[in-house]
């Protein structure tokens, strides 16, 4: 057993020993789960993914808690709840943007939310989003944030039958993340590339 798997075990008997009303037990054991399967490939059972999705998109504000839990658990939810999330995310996390690293996590949020998008077919939707969001701050101060939309964008075109104009964007956007010495990023953006356009 792993150790995200012993915390799991752990999380879930505490919410078969001691019941509670509220949510927070439930929504640690999802985050744990969620891990896992991102780790395994899998997937988040129904019951788990929608009872996250009701919980998240019922809040006004998403707190440093809520935004540490819900980039593990959004690349799960439902496609329909993916996209009620892309359009309240910065609503939500207004007012706590800037406590800790959550404008990261919301930044890192909101690039999967649009991933997720293009990855199940929503282009249209994904690309009206990629322009809602470069109008953001946590976006715009972001140079990274900036070229994986930028990249997000040209995954789009090629998917569209906009190859040759996609891959050159591509390509400048790993230049680019090169020549800052983000070479890391770059790898990840690559593997990011490849599965949404599947050229690889």
């Amino acid at each position: 057993m792993t150790a995200l798997e012993s915390m799991a075990a752990k999380a879930a008997s505490k919410i078969e020993e001691t019941p509670s009303r509220l949510p927070y037990d439930r929504i640690n054991l999802i985050t744990i789960r969620s891990a896992i399967a991102s780790l395994q490939n899998t997937k988040l059972s129904h019951s788990d993914s929608s009872f996250a999705s009701d919980y998240f998109l019922s809040l006004s504000n998403l707190f440093y808690y809520d935004l540490l839990a819900l980039r593990f658990i959004c690349d799960f939810f439902s496609t329909a709840d993916t996209l009620r999330l892309s359009t309240s995310l910065f609503a939500m996390t207004r007012i706590y943007s800037k406590v800790g690293n959550s404008a990261q996590y919301v930044e890192e949020i909101a690039l999967s939310v649009v991933e997720r998008l293009i990855a199940t077919g929503k282009l249209s939707d994904a690309r009206r989003i990629i322009v809602l969001y470069r109008r953001e701050q946590i976006i715009s101060d972001s140079v990274t944030a900036l070229l994986d939309l930028k990249e997000l964008g040209a995954a789009i075109d090629y998917i569209e039958g906009r190859t040759s104009e996609a891959n050159t964007i591509f390509k400048q956007v790993i230049a680019t993340l090169r020549w800052l010495s983000l070479d890391q990023i770059a790898k990840q953006q690559i593997v990011q590339w490849n599965r949404l356009t599947k050229t690889q």
